[in-house]
Order: structure tokens, then C-alpha cells, then sequence
């Protein structure tokens, strides 16, 4: 009996002895306790750490190197559970051998025998001191944070990776009236507009999943009840493999912007409406003027008409003058015995001839004094220039004015209105025989010159040896109702001017030498026909 005793004390002995060179492997800081709690071993990690010898560890002797702070909870905590006989799981700081505290997760756990009573307590002290400034590092890292974003003027606020909000700062709540609580998780959309939650949840949910930064405009409810324009940007924080650990984001208050923005698209519609009415009553007043204006062309071509009918008069009675002596011709050619019809036929082949020529005169006055819309033909200008010297050779024969042409050869068709042109011509031609038919002494001549423009225009000049004209009137002869003369209406001038710049051209007056006016004008490339 005494031999197996024995063998039983060396096998618990030899047990023991395994169980302690493991500890002393361990990690960790190990111990035990006897089943009323009263330590009864430490490990070398224990002293060492300490720098206390195991003795005076023994007992409840070890909280003594605890940190003051933490003895008291942690004797409750390690009673209770010696009490119920239930597992002690607690953290404290536990003094180092240079008198710096480091903390430590504990946890012992009862051993028993077959028949359920414990015989030891076995645990081991974890060092989680980086753990531990991790932490209050966090901590200290948010407390920043949250004192940064109540200090910016946006609504801040931050979610968990699967988009849950777990936080909103003051400004949330201060403007909504609703208590962060009550905000958390996904209940934060209530708040919304009602227009805006479905597209708000669907771009913030798309975000999440695509794992992507949330931009989006909506209306927050304030919490007097009216909504608020906010601008609301969202990023998620990644760890160092890229995982989302977090997303924080921002609203920014647009209402100032979208007012303006409002106020911008009312001005807009108000200026669109405005510049519509105006560009109806502008056309309205364009279609006015462009009929007044007809009809004061009209007028002014009756006018020169009637300052021209002598001159007319006179163009149209040479040919039936011609026609009356050459059918008299004729019938005497008739009488004869026998009849000289040679001579007949070359005498009905000049009426013929005069009848076309008083023809064509009268045609041309028609064309001038009838009330017709602008027509666009391709006109020989030196030929519309010969048709407006008949018309006015008369006149010119009776004020003793000599006509001459220096007409260029090969110049370009041009495209516009021959009647118009033909008009502004004959304004000039008069205007120029009126004024020398004043000039007491010298000659009276009129030169009409024509030559090619660059580039590719052309140019067609007056030049009278009449009175001359003022330099400081050269440019109010063309305003409207501006005259020199004592029965004018100041109307012809204007109304050339306003002919020639619808051609796509210029007219203007310069001083002839030694006297005398010239009145100019050409017509651009844009009106010719190549």
C-alpha cells in the first residue's frame, strides 16, 4: 500500500513537472489556484514580468501588482466566480518590473475530478497592451473626428461596409429634430422628401454594392416641417487589403444654389417670352417698314417719272414720228405706176423697227413706275445703265448737260432687281442733271463709269462738274428726309442707299476735281453670279 502510494505521489509529481515545463513554454503568463481560490503557482513569465519572486505571488498576495484602479473589481470578479464555481474571464493591468502597467485578458477555468468537485483552477494572462492603445488610439482618433465634424457647417454622418448608418453628427439632428437613434440603420431616409427616397435608396444601395463613391442631390425635412436642398457625398474607407471598414460622407446645404438656380430658369422662360414678343413685333414693324418702304420707292419712281415725262415724251415721239413719214413713205411708194414695192417693204421694215424701238420705251417706263416685289435676275449692269441714259437723254438734251459712258468691258452678271438698280441709276443721273443745270458758266458734263471691283465686284461711279457738295453734309445726304433742294422730299438719296446695302453693297458720295460730286457704288461678291 505504501509502494503504490508512493508511485501515485511520483506519477502526480512527474505529472506536475510536464504540466509546469509546458507553461514555461507558453506564451502567455500562466497560473493555478486551489479549489477556495488562494493562488498556488505562477509562472516564470509571471515573475519575470513582474520582477516579484513567486513567493510573495502565492495567496491573493498577486493582486498586489495590479493597478490600484482595478483591484477591487477584480477580487469581486475572481470571488464570484471562485463562489459559483464558474469560469473568470476579466481584464486589468497588471504592474511591470519597471513600474509601467500593462494590460492583460485573464482567464481561468475550474478543473475536476470523476465525481464533478474542482481540485484546481488553471489560467493564463493574455498581454493585450498594443490591443489596448489600439484602441484608445481608435478612440481618441473618433473623439477627434466627432469634434471635427461638429465643427464643420455640413450634416456629417458614417455607415457600416453594408451601408447601415451608425452615425450622425449634430447638425443632423439639429436641423431634422429627430434624435440620432432614431436615424440609425436605414430609418435615416425617412427624413427624405417623399419624391426623392425610392431614386435616394436605389443610388445609395447601388453605391454600397458596387462598392463605389455616392453623389446625389435630395430634400431633407426640417424640423419645422419644409424641406431643404442638401448635396450629399459619400466614400468608403478601405483597410490595407482594400476592404471596406467604413463609408463616411457630408451634405452640403444648396438651397442658396438651387434658388438661383430656380430664379435663373423663371428669368430665362421671362427673357425667352420677352425676346419671342419683341421678335414678333419686330417682324410685325420690319413687315411695316418693308411696305412703307415699297411704297416710298414706288412713289419716288412715280416722282422721277413725272420730273422725266419731257425727256419721255420726247424718246417716245421720235419713233412714232419715224413710223408716221415711213407709212407715208409707203403709200406714196404704193401710188406710183407701177408701184415701188422695193420700197415699200424697206419702209413697213422701219416702221417695224420704230415700233419696236417706242416699244421697248414704253415697256421700260412701265416697268419703272408699276408697283411690283423685288424680283432677283442676272443683269448686264452696263446694259441697265444704256436703258436708264435713253430714258433721261431728253432731260439732259434741255439743261445742255453732255452725257458720256466709260462702260468696262467683260464685267461679271450681277444678281438683283433690275427695276431697283435701274431706279437708283436714275436718281443719281437726275440728280446730277439738277444740280448743273444751275452752273452759270463752264461745261456741263456727266460721266458714268463702270469698272471691275475687287474682289470680284463691281463698281459703278457719277460724276457731275455741278456745284459740289459740302464735306459736312456727305453723309447726311443718304438720312431720310434730308435735302438740298428747295422742293425735295429727301427721300431719293435714302432710298438708293437702302436699295444698293439689300444688294449686298455700298453707296457713298465723294468731292469730284476740280468740281462737282461723285456718287458711287458696288455690288459684293456675295451677289454675283460667276
Amino acid at each position: 500500500m505504501n509502494n503504490e502510494h508512493r508511485i501515485a505521489e511520483e506519477a502526480v509529481r512527474e505529472s506536475e513537472q510536464r504540466w509546469r515545463s509546458l507553461t514555461e513554454a507558453l506564451p502567455q503568463l500562466v497560473w493555478s489556484a486551489t479549489p477556495d481560490g488562494a493562488c498556488d503557482y505562477f509562472s516564470t513569465q509571471w515573475t519575470e514580468y513582474t520582477g516579484v519572486a513567486e513567493s510573495e505571488l502565492l495567496g491573493w498576495r498577486w493582486m498586489d501588482v495590479l493597478h490600484p484602479d482595478d483591484r477591487a473589481s477584480t477580487r469581486q470578479f475572481w470571488t464570484d466566480s471562485v463562489a459559483g464555481r464558474r469560469a473568470y474571464d476579466v481584464e486589468y493591468r497588471v504592474r511591470r518590473h519597471d513600474g509601467a502597467y500593462g494590460w492583460f485578458k485573464t482567464r481561468g477555468g475550474p478543473i475536476r475530478d470523476s465525481n464533478g468537485d474542482i481540485v484546481k483552477w488553471f489560467g493564463t494572462c493574455t498581454d493585450i497592451t498594443d490591443g489596448k492603445r489600439a484602441e484608445e488610439a481608435l478612440r481618441e482618433s473618433e473623439q477627434r473626428w466627432r469634434s471635427l465634424t461638429e465643427a464643420l457647417p455640413q450634416l456629417v454622418w458614417s455607415a457600416t461596409p453594408d451601408g447601415a448608418c451608425d452615425y450622425f453628427s449634430p447638425q443632423w439632428t439639429e436641423y431634422t429634430g429627430v434624435a440620432e437613434s432614431e436615424l440609425l440603420g436605414w430609418r435615416w431616409m425617412d427624413v427624405l422628401h417623399p419624391d426623392d427616397r425610392q431614386t435616394t435608396r436605389q443610388i445609395w444601395t447601388d453605391s454600397v454594392a458596387g462598392r463605389r463613391a455616392y453623389d446625389v442631390e435630395y430634400r431633407v425635412r426640417r424640423h419645422d416641417g419644409t424641406y431643404g436642398w442638401f448635396k450629399t457625398r459619400g466614400v468608403p474607407i478601405r483597410d490595407s487589403n482594400g476592404n471596406i471598414v467604413k463609408w463616411f460622407g457630408s451634405c452640403t446645404d444648396i438651397n442658396d444654389r438651387k434658388r438661383a438656380e430656380e430664379a435663373l430658369r423663371e428669368s430665362e422662360q421671362e427673357l425667352r417670352k420677352a425676346r419671342d414678343e419683341l421678335e414678333m413685333k419686330v417682324m410685325e414693324r420690319t413687315a411695316e417698314l418693308q411696305r412703307t418702304m415699297a411704297e416710298l420707292t414706288h412713289m419716288n419712281r412715280v416722282a422721277t417719272a413725272g420730273v422725266l415725262s419731257a425727256s419721255i415724251a420726247h424718246e417716245v415721239n421720235q419713233p412714232i414720228a419715224a413710223t408716221v413719214t415711213n407709212a407715208q413713205s409707203a403709200l406714196r411708194f404704193l401710188d406710183g405706176r407701177p408701184p415701188n414695192l422695193e420700197e415699200v417693204r424697206l419702209a413697213l421694215a422701219d416702221i417695224i423697227t420704230d415700233s419696236d424701238r417706242a416699244g421697248r420705251i414704253i415697256g421700260r417706263i412701265r416697268d419703272l413706275i408699276k408697283k411690283a416685289p423685288p424680283h432677283q435676275d442676272r443683269l448686264d449692269i452696263n446694259e441697265a445703265i444704256r436703258e436708264v441714259i435713253v430714258l433721261t437723254h431728253g432731260e439732259a438734251m434741255k439743261t445742255g448737260v453732255s452725257v458720256k459712258t466709260e462702260l468696262a468691258e467683260g464685267l461679271s452678271l450681277i444678281q438683283g432687281d433690275r427695276v431697283q438698280l435701274q431706279q437708283v441709276i436714275l436718281n443719281l443721273i437726275i440728280n446730277a442733271v439738277e444740280a448743273m443745270s444751275g452752273v452759270g458758266v463752264g461745261s456741263r458734263e456727266l460721266l458714268i463709269r463702270t469698272c471691275n471691283a475687287e474682289p470680284d465686284g463691281v463698281h459703278v461711279a457719277v460724276r457731275d462738274s455741278g456745284p459740289g457738295l459740302a464735306p459736312t453734309n456727305l453723309e447726311r445726304l443718304f438720312e431720310a428726309f434730308y435735302t438740298t433742294k428747295p422742293s425735295g422730299l429727301g427721300m431719293g438719296l435714302s432710298i438708293c442707299r437702302s436699295i444698293i446695302e439689300a444688294h449686298g453693297g455700298r453707296l457713298w458720295a465723294t468731292a469730284n476735281v476740280p468740281q462737282g460730286a461723285i456718287f458711287q457704288f458696288t455690288l459684293t461678291q456675295e451677289k454675283l453670279f460667276k
